[in-house]
């Protein structure tokens, strides 16, 4: 399953990281936060990539 984060808080951290350790078997693609520097930080633990407009995705 292919799975963007809209927004970057505190629950897409904690989904994030357990998809990174295999927790959670879900394909994490796309990031959108209006905070870039959070984005790109959770992208960065699962190859995702970072979207500056969430009608790009």
């Amino acid at each position: 399953m292919i799975v963007g984060m809209l927004g970057c808080g505190a629950m897409a951290n904690i989904i994030t990281s357990c998809v990174a350790k295999g927790d959670i078997c879900a394909d994490l693609k796309f990031f959108y936060d209006r905070n870039l520097e959070k984005a790109e930080k959770l992208a960065s633990q699962v190859y995702g990539t970072v979207v500056q407009d969430i009608m790009t995705c």
